[in-house]
């Protein structure tokens, strides 16, 4: 199931589809492969702030291109946002909690918890941690992109 929406996400441009889908999988008690959920709730907050940083920095007549802007990681992006007052503080800590869980992840800084924190047989404590995390991280995506209309 988590395949399907991950092909899905990247075939279909609708972030909040797949995320929702995994946010109710979890509140179903459903086995959930978080380390997907994660990586792609990341990629998504990126996607939108970077989009959010470029709007503003056209509007301010500011020549500073999407190809520089792209170089960025999340972490930057989302300093960047919250210094400028694109974004409030709840948002800014949400984007940093989920960047933390998407280097744990992808840096594998430690297999032990690592495989601890995301094995699926945990599912009930994992869901309502990750499953939080993934709901607030739907939120800022919401509200990114909403600002960028």
């Amino acid at each position: 199931m988590v395949k399907k929406i991950i092909l899905d996400a990247i075939l279909k441009p609708s972030p909040e589809k797949e995320l929702v889908e995994l946010a109710k999988l979890a509140s179903d008690g459903g086995l959930i492969d978080w380390k997907s959920a994660i990586v792609m709730a990341a990629m998504y907050l990126k996607r939108f702030g970077l989009e959010r940083l470029f709007q503003y920095f056209t509007a301010k007549k500011i020549p500073l291109g999407k190809g520089k802007l792209e170089k960025m990681n999340l972490n930057e992006a989302a300093i960047l946002l919250f210094g400028l007052g694109l974004i409030e503080q709840r948002e800014f800590n949400v984007i940093d909690e989920i960047w933390k869980e998407r280097n744990q992840i992808i840096h594998r800084l430690n297999m032990d918890v690592l495989t601890e924190n995301y094995n699926p047989r945990l599912n009930s404590e994992a869901n309502k941690k990750f499953g939080k995390m993934i709901n607030d991280a739907m939120d800022v995506i919401s509200s990114l992109k909403k600002s960028s209309k």
